[in-house]
């Protein structure tokens, strides 16, 4: 073995501690040719080798080389301080199992860029919101800036700390930012802009999940919800899965069934079920006669089967159900299966299989959000298990009854996903710690909506567990408050949204934070609005005022303070020095109430620099509530454009809005 002169009695030294097999030397991902690394401050390396080598570390930038020993299991560490904005420099590393040189490396500013499907959705994505406007042209046409550096961390799920991952730097071209998340991209925009110097984008992000996967397992674990979701994982055994999962599924509808008196009748063929609503099979219940519901949904269909298939076995396909069901033919259970996405596909045994009328009875169970069948029409079928003709359709009017909440959640067996307690951080932050970060812009919570009041704390653990984990305490985290969307849930689900959005506006109260509100350019027809170039210029004012100290103000009009006037309440606002602007000539989205916590539309202008807000149906108000629904896309704003923050001035947690 060739050992550098410089090296040399260090690595005799080492070689005779070292174990037999030599290890590779190596960098992880986020340390290859084209990285920027935050200017002018100490900025961790890493990466390992054999165990007891010495690593030589030599920067292009400094005179000083310094030497690190891989530790028992190959692991090394230096820290170099970085210089002033600019470069491209190298890293030459060097050990007795190898060398590498990392090149092309700037200085600049480095953001994690993370969240859900909003902060994922790429600027190819948002093309149609700019592509017949020269001001689109002209962001594209910007997107080459060799300055401005884009990595991606491909989307993994794990139980375990991941100390790598795929991936490498692009430069920013019009190809590559396509790809790669538009939020961010206009956020690096503004800031090469105003900051003139290098920016570097790391891309971590997965939509549709929840911010409880996002979080380490030590801090998550915190929380008694998530505690028993970790474990569950932790000691399952998978051998006997398949038959555990039938065991307790049975269970839970015998236990659900018992909560309804009469239920054990419904699936009868003789049942009379001519007082049920009629609903359309496929289809949400949202979106007909039964309006929303959480709980079991009974569905009856009469099936009319010709002589011919008496007697045979019948292959049934439901298509995927939301969440949950249990599935009976003429009286007898076929099946039950868990899980929105699975379709339902099942055996009906010759011996039920009658000439003429049978029925089919399918008990639906949804814990949130939408509920029902939502398959394809086409994939609701009875055809004879053998593969031959007829083909049954099931898809039509089916008679449905709701019935009362169910008791215990249903049992799911327990499985690792992207919305399971710690598994992207495992595998999509950890792997780029300890890489010393500028700050973090994020953007999620549409997945946390149903249970707003936990996301209060669970949010606020995120950001300290980041803080934590990237070894700086003050490391500036700014988010987007979710915008206006209209998830068709009534009342309790516009009241659990501004929850959300409320909890989002808490985590205020943590020191080097901000929010950019978005009321004012969402979409209440899709929950992924493609203006996200607004998105990015207001998360860049945060930080340009709140981490780079440039004198603007990066907030909208936010709730200051109030007192009852009369049959009137005088709103006073912080962060409204340019003054308050109407977009109309009457205020929206005011709500008032009374002793009684019954909001009522309430009128409102603006009076100096403050609003008042009043309504004829409330004499002696005590509250007020602003932009408190899910779809509010109110029209108070400041001077600069900027809207204002939802608020209410009441602690009601219970109280629902109607209307």
């Amino acid at each position: 073995m060739k050992i550098p002169h410089a090296l040399s009695r260090l690595a005799l030294t080492a070689l005779t501690l070292a174990p037999s097999a030599a290890a590779e030397l190596t960098l992880p991902a986020i340390l290859r040719d084209g990285v920027v690394l935050p200017r002018e401050r100490s900025v961790p390396l890493w990466g390992s080798a054999t165990p007891g080598f010495p690593v030589s570390i030599r920067p292009s930038w400094s005179a000083d080389a310094m030497t690190v020993i891989a530790d028992r299991d190959g692991r090394w560490r230096a820290d170099v301080q970085t210089d002033v904005a600019g470069g491209p420099h190298t890293i030459a590393f060097a050990s007795p199992d190898g060398s590498l040189e990392v090149k092309d490396v700037l200085f600049g500013e480095v953001w994690l860029c993370s969240g859900q499907s909003n902060m994922e959705w790429t600027l190819g994505g948002a093309l149609d919101a700019y592509q017949q406007s020269p001001a689109y042209s002209a962001a594209l046409g910007a997107a080459t800036s060799p300055r401005v550096r884009l990595f991606e961390v491909p989307k993994r799920v794990s139980m375990e700390p991941q100390a790598d991952c795929a991936g490498s730097w692009r430069a920013c071209t019009p190809a590559s930012a396509m790809g790669f998340s538009a939020v961010a991209y206009f956020f690096a925009r503004e800031l090469e802009a105003k900051l003139d110097v290098p920016i570097g984008l790391v891309g971590s992000y997965w939509g549709g999940t929840p911010v409880e996967a996002w979080v380490s397992a030590p801090r998550i674990g915190g929380f008694e919800r998530h505690k028993a979701a970790l474990e569950a994982l932790r000691t399952w055994d998978a051998s006997d899965a398949a038959a555990k999962a039938v065991e307790a599924s049975a269970r839970w509808w015998d236990a659900t069934l018992a909560r309804t008196p009469g239920s054990e009748r419904f699936a009868d063929a003789a049942f009379d079920d001519s007082a049920w609503t009629e609903v359309e099979v496929p289809g949400h219940w949202e979106g007909g006669p039964l309006g929303n519901i959480d709980g079991v949904v009974w569905h009856r269909h009469v099936v009319d089967v010709p002589a011919g298939l008496a007697g045979r076995a019948l292959a049934l396909s439901l298509g995927p159900i939301d969440d949950d069901e249990l599935t009976l033919w003429n009286g007898a259970r076929i099946g039950a299966t868990g899980g929105w996405t699975v379709d339902r596909n099942y055996t009906v045994p010759g011996e039920l299989v009658y000439p003429g009328r049978n029925v089919i009875t399918v008990a639906v169970h949804d814990s949130g959000g939408a509920g029902g069948f939502h398959g394809a029409a086409s994939a609701m079928t009875a055809r004879p298990a053998d593969g031959e003709v007829p083909v049954l359709s099931l898809a039509g009017t089916w008679r449905a009854l709701a019935v009362a909440a169910t008791g215990a959640a249903y049992p799911r067996p327990p499985a690792i996903s992207a919305s399971t307690p710690s598994a992207l951080f495992n595998g999509m932050i950890a792997p780029v710690q300890p890489f010393r970060f500028s700050g973090v812009i994020w953007y999620q919570g549409e997945s946390n909506r149903y249970d707003p009041v936990l996301y209060r704390d669970t949010f606020q653990a995120l950001i300290q567990d980041w803080r934590a984990g990237f070894a700086t305490p003050e490391l500036p985290f700014l988010w987007a408050q979710i915008a206006p969307f209209g998830y068709r849930e009534g009342a309790p689900g516009a009241h659990r949204t501004a929850l959300l959005r409320e909890a989002q506006d808490r985590a205020l109260a943590l020191p080097h934070t901000g929010q950019a509100i978005l009321t004012d350019i969402g979409d209440v027809d899709d929950i992924h609005p493609l203006n996200k170039w607004t998105v990015g210029k207001r998360l860049a004012r945060q930080a340009l005022a709140r981490v780079y100290g440039q004198d603007l103000d990066a907030d909208g009009p936010r709730y200051a303070s109030h007192e009852v006037e009369g049959g009137a309440v005088r709103v006073r606002y912080s962060h409204a020095a340019t003054g308050l602007v109407a977009s109309q000539d009457a205020l929206t989205w005011f709500y008032v109430a009374g002793a009684d916590r019954r909001f009522v539309a309430a009128s409102a202008r603006i009076d100096g620099d403050s609003v008042l807000v009043s309504s004829s149906e409330v004499t002696a108000p005590v509250a007020v509530r602003f932009a408190w629904s899910d779809i509010a896309e109110p029209n108070l704003f400041d001077a600069d454009g900027l809207p204002a923050a939802p608020f209410r001035t009441d602690d009601w947690d219970d109280v629902v809005i109607d209307g």
